[in-house]
């Protein structure tokens, strides 16, 4: 098929500016505002022709002076923070290197009536016009600013209806379980050609490395400084790494192939500012929604070790301290007398430096306030390892009450559960007949006042109990992970265990109550208690 080129004549209109306020001058410095708000490829073409068309308005009308372009491209227009050329075309004007700006339309100009009403006035005080092409408006002349006021309100709601079409578009896509991520600042994962999420295997090996480093007792603050030592590069570029990146990585269902969608929203479509979704929206879980970089093992094993260093038994009963991660023993011996935590201390004795565990209630009162004696750090290494060789020898004993109590709670629950779901679908549709026949100002005659708030009671005592049940599901999940990890050690472990080991330490205790008469009793993850 031959291609027809076309000719396109274009006959210049012929607009009258009056410039209030302003003598008769010979030339005026005129530039030209362009915007598009997509970098998508029709839009860039209006962006192309939007400069082409006011350089050439300029350039051939003999009463102007060429004083620029100004462009902003692929730039949302609801709001001016991030428009650097519309800000350097305001300062220009300060500047008085500018007399007229022209722009193709409102909403190319600004689509928030407050920006839009707030620049036009700056620009009046300095005797700035704006001429907007498609509404024929221009900003200095009598009526223009009542005008504007109009236009640039339907503007504000063409932006609000754009923003609610938006969201409206993602969460579908959340409903379908469509991810949307920012892939140049998450770690380990790109889109590929057809959208779908897949590991980067160079950034996957640095995200197992975070999770192992955590589970064998790194604090986040030393992974970041050990990733920033080895120049690392981390998410969204830099050189440093942050504990707080670590943290964010750590918690991240998608590491595991799940996915929570709408976690934060944009509350207000003129700010874009992003806030935490709390409740406010529904959130969407999408299990196995892609491939994971660590197992769901993992993954909540890591869960576990955040919440345990959350909540270490600090200095005074009741108190909190902060997680050191440079010893296995820390944080882990509790006082059964006083239930603060044991300090690591150096004795010396006779030229010789000893390592021992002593109450820190003890060290801080001088022994005024509990009285509980000093344990040698080799003493209870020599526990551990004992331990650990009598649960070798007798796993079924330990393993097989555990396993069945956790079966019995699974089972009772199973049996609660469809009862507990059912009477809250049933209460939820009450209460919500009754909030409607209220707002329609036609109240229900058949329930009363205090029946209501019995109803509403019974209603939130059901999803707390459902709340705690689910808590509970988890919990149970977590044990029976915990028991085969330590089966899965136990069975590796096919001769005697002679030699401490401070990661295997780290992997399986809870906690070690110091008892009196120097014994010890130690809490393993799973609920397996020994005293030694």
């Amino acid at each position: 098929m031959r291609i027809v080129t076309r000719n396109v004549a274009v006959i210049p209109a012929r607009p009258v500016f009056e410039i209030a306020g302003r003598q008769e001058i010979a030339k005026l410095k005129v530039c030209a505002y362009c915007r598009v708000s997509t970098d998508n490829e029709e839009q860039l073409t209006s962006y192309q022709a939007q400069m082409n068309h006011y350089s050439d308005l300029i350039a051939q009308n003999p009463s102007w002076d060429f004083a620029g372009i100004y462009a902003d491209e692929g730039i949302s227009g609801t709001s001016t923070k991030n428009r650097a050329q519309f800000n350097k075309m305001i300062a220009d004007c300060k500047a008085n290197k500018i007399d007229l700006v022209l722009t193709k339309s409102i909403s190319r100009f600004a689509r928030n009536t407050l920006d839009c009403l707030k620049y036009i006035r700056i620009l009046k005080e300095y005797k700035v016009a704006v001429f907007f092409e498609k509404e024929n408006v221009n900003t200095l002349d009598s009526k223009g600013e009542f005008l504007l006021t109009l236009l640039s309100s339907l503007a504000q709601e063409e932006s609000r209806s754009v923003s609610s079409n938006t969201r409206w578009g993602i969460t579908h896509k959340f409903q379908q379980g469509e991810i949307m991520l920012n892939y140049t600042q998450f770690m380990g994962y790109t889109k590929d050609e057809q959208g779908h999420l897949v590991i980067v295997p160079k950034e996957a090996k640095i995200i197992k490395r975070i999770y192992k480093d955590y589970l064998e007792g790194k604090s986040a603050k030393q992974i970041a400084r050990e990733l920033t030592k080895d120049r690392v590069t981390p998410p969204g570029g830099g050189k440093k790494w942050f504990d707080s990146t670590i943290l964010s990585i750590l918690r991240n269902e998608k590491y595991y192939g799940d996915a929570i969608l709408q976690k934060s929203y944009t509350e207000d479509f003129l700010t874009k500012k992003r806030i935490k979704n709390t409740g406010q929206l529904p959130l969407y879980y999408v299990e196995n929604s892609h491939p994971g970089i660590v197992t769901k093992e993992v993954f909540m094993k890591v869960q576990e070790e955040i919440l345990r260093r959350n909540n270490l038994p600090g200095a005074s009963k009741g108190g909190t301290m902060t997680y050191q991660s440079k010893f296995a023993l820390a944080h882990r011996i509790v006082c059964s007398e006083c239930g603060t935590t044991f300090r690591r201390c150096t004795w010396t004795y006779t030229g010789e430096k000893i390592r021992v565990w002593r109450c820190g209630k003890r060290i801080a009162t001088g022994g005024k306030e509990c009285k509980a004696e000093a344990i040698y750090e080799t003493d209870l290494q020599s526990a551990f390892i004992k331990v650990m060789n009598e649960l070798v020898q007798n796993q079924e004993e330990f393993i097989g009450p555990l396993l069945v109590n956790i079966n019995k709670v699974l089972e009772q629950q199973l049996q609660n559960k469809d009862k507990i779901e059912t009477r809250i679908a049933e209460l939820s549709e009450i209460l919500t007949s009754l909030v409607e026949s209220q707002s329609r100002m036609r109240p229900s005659t058949n329930i009363s006042g205090e029946e209501y708030i019995n109803i509403s009671n019974e209603y939130n005592e059901l999803v707390k109990q459902q709340d705690e049940m689910l808590a509970k599901e988890k919990e149970c999940a977590m044990r029976k992970l915990q028991i085969k990890e330590l089966v899965e050690v136990m069975t590796s472990k096919r001769e005697v265990i002679t030699e401490y080991d401070d990661k295997m330490l780290r992997q399986l205790v809870e906690r070690i109550y110091a008892l009196e008469n120097q014994r010890v009793r130690f809490e393993f993850k799973c609920g397996v208690e020994i005293i030694y």
